[in-house]
């Protein structure tokens, strides 16, 4: 990774995550999606965990360091204009 956040990220030789996840961050609810072959192992606490549609396991975890916001998930901005904004704008 980009050593901006604590931890170490591996590829794994499968798919790890994929599907359709609810977020709430800040106060907006954000519709969201994951897919990707690697794992993160990190000793920082998630801010939140997205919520799967489907399965028991938790969703991905959000991390946030400072205004830095880290996450797996690609937040599909149009489910939450104003959500969008309070991560752009201060």
């Amino acid at each position: 990774m980009a050593g901006l956040l604590d931890g170490e990220a591996r590829m794994a030789n499968r798919l790890v995550g994929l599907g359709i996840q609810r977020l709430r961050i800040d106060g907006h609810n954000f519709t969201a999606h994951t897919f990707h072959h690697s794992e993160l192992t990190s000793s920082l606490n998630p801010v939140t965990q997205g919520i799967r549609q489907r399965g028991k396991i938790p969703g991905e975890a959000v991390y946030q360091v400072n205004r830095l916001v880290a996450t797996y998930l690609h937040l599909y901005f149009p489910s939450s204009p104003e959500g969008t904004a309070s991560l752009f704008i201060e």
